[in-house]
């Protein structure tokens, strides 16, 4: 199972989230059971004060260990506290690599 790797980051509404998920692939059918990068993979955060999960990217897996990796935006209006950052995938072996994180203010 992927795991999230925190990278640098600016956890506040408005800001960015750096992360990097190894490993995040899928059964192929059509070739007799190999695996493959995943087709179908969301990066989500999920603040605690609402349960909404807001989709941040639809990245694809790259390289020999089907990594997720990258910068991503925060909405400007995500509420403060604790949330659920996760990578997960809809189709074929489902991934739910979640990481808890505090969401602060923006620095003034």
């Amino acid at each position: 199972m992927p795991t999230v790797e925190l990278r640098e980051s600016s956890l506040h509404p408005g800001g960015v989230v750096g992360l990097e998920a190894d490993f995040v692939w899928e059964t192929c059918e059509d070739t007799g059971g190999t695996s493959r990068a995943a087709s179908d993979v969301t990066v989500t955060i999920t603040p605690s004060a609402t349960g909404e999960e807001i989709v941040l990217a639809r990245p694809v897996p790259e390289g020999d260990r089907w990594t997720v990796s990258g910068s991503f935006d925060l909405p400007a209006d995500l509420a403060l506290g604790p949330a659920v950052l996760a990578v997960r995938t809809r189709t074929g072996d489902r991934i739910d690599a979640e990481l808890a994180i505090d969401v602060t203010a923006p620095p003034t």
